[in-house]
């Protein structure tokens, strides 16, 4: 029963990310043809831009808990107490990680709060670096251990599922360099909409940047179509 849930919410969560991901596609060429559109405008789709891409950036880590609870209790991998242990593990971390996200997409969404209290951008700072630490570690685990699986040394039994988590580490890897373009996008996004008047906006560094995030969304569906033929053919 509680399998059937886990991967039920697993199969759901997965569908949105994609979702959203192609929404983001969307945007990011709608963003390059701002002409005929008002700056009220700019700044709406802006708005909707933003909140539409930020549950594709946290969704990596629900589907790596979903995941590793699959794993567990279908007995795909680890032995004894091992898979609960990592299972209760990836848990705890993820819960952190998620309430620091949301912590960031509010306080972000509230210019005037960063404006008057410097301890956000402070904390902010803190959860960037707490944030790039726990992609590397996942990258580093995954792939280590779906290397030393595939070479007969981990704990994984099916090669399959090996190739999986390898994968998987690759997807992170790649949300890695999509947190900086799409920091950079934002950055001049506010220019281009004219929520900052600071200078002129750069049209070319602009295009050019949404053009860098659709190319990582293309790798990244490549990715996870991957993915999801080896968790359904299990070849």
């Amino acid at each position: 029963m509680s399998y059937s849930i886990i991967k039920t919410l697993h199969i759901v969560l997965l569908a949105a990310w994609l979702g959203m991901e192609i929404a983001v596609f969307i945007l990011f060429s709608r963003h390059r043809d701002f002409e005929g559109i008002s700056v009220e405008g700019r700044r709406a789709l802006a708005e909707v831009h933003e909140l539409i891409a930020f549950g594709p950036r946290i969704f990596w880590m629900p589907m790596l808990v979903l995941g590793v609870l699959l794993v567990t209790l279908g007995d795909w991998a680890f032995e004894g107490g091992g898979g609960v242990a990592l299972a209760g593990v990836v848990t705890g971390l993820a819960v952190i990680w998620l309430v620091s996200q949301g912590y960031v997409f509010f306080a972000r969404r509230s210019v005037s709060r960063l404006a008057s209290r410097p301890r956000h951008l402070a904390w902010i700072r803190r959860v960037g670096v707490f944030d790039t630490c726990s992609r590397v570690v996942v990258v580093v685990a995954l792939s280590g251990t779906g290397v030393l699986s595939i070479l007969g040394f981990g704990p994984i039994d099916h090669w399959w599922l090996a190739w999986k988590v390898i994968l998987f580490s690759a997807l992170v890897g790649v949300t890695m360099i999509w947190k900086r373009v799409g920091r950079r996008v934002a950055v001049e996004r506010r220019f281009v909409v004219g929520i900052d008047t600071g200078r002129m906006p750069d049209l070319v560094l602009f295009r050019k940047l949404t053009y860098q995030a659709q190319a990582l969304l293309v790798s990244f569906w490549a990715l996870m179509l991957a993915i999801i033929w080896l968790a359904i053919d299990k070849p």
